[in-house]
This record gives C-alpha cells, structure tokens and sequence, in this order.
C-alpha cells in the first residue's frame, strides 16, 4: 500500500488552527509534502519511548546516508525540521515504530 500522507497546514502571519493529526501507520508508514520550509510535530501518546525514523533520499558518492531516528519518550510532543529537499526530497518519507506516535505538518508561507 502507498504511504500515509499528513497534510500540512501553512502558517501565516495571520494565525492558524493546530493541523490535524494523523495516527502512526507502522505499516505503510507516512509521507509529508516537503518545501525546505516543513516542520513535523510528533506526539508519543504511549506509555513508552517510541522511535520515529526521517528517511534521506540524497546519495553522496552513490551511497545513501543511514536515515535520522529520534527516541521520543513517553507522552513527550517533539518538532522537527526543516528538511532542505535537496537531502530528503519534495515528498519527505517518515517512518513510525508504532501507532501511538501521532504527527501533525507545518510549513512557512512565502506570503
């Protein structure tokens, strides 16, 4: 099956509602539409630490770098990014340990 897209909610000057979450998906695992200018909230609603892996799609030398994964302690909420597309590319794979993390996206508006 094709990852679990998160949308992203764009904020402005103006303010914005807190995007929606999406459930962790362990199975097909997730995929953010990425400007250089995204940030992903996660939250462990678990009562232990979870791990959360940002998948890079650039090749140095024709080898990919081994992917980013953060521990997420219990019922902790963490943000992360930005993620320049050059490295982790205009659709960002975010892979999830379980379905007790749950992910919200963010970018800036050029406006």
């Amino acid at each position: 099956m094709p990852r679990v897209n998160v949308p992203v909610t764009t904020v402005i000057r103006g303010g914005v509602a807190n995007a929606t979450p999406v459930t962790g998906d362990a199975t097909n695992n997730h995929v953010v539409i990425n400007n250089g200018k995204t940030w992903v909230e996660v939250e462990n609603t678990g009562a232990t630490s979870r791990n959360l892996t940002f998948n890079i799609t650039k090749t140095v030398d024709g080898q990919t770098p081994a992917a980013r994964v953060f521990a997420i302690a219990a019922g902790a909420k963490r943000r992360y990014g930005p993620f320049p597309v050059s490295d982790y590319s205009a659709e960002l794979n975010v892979d999830v340990a379980h379905a007790e993390l749950v992910l919200a996206a963010y970018n800036i508006s050029d406006r």
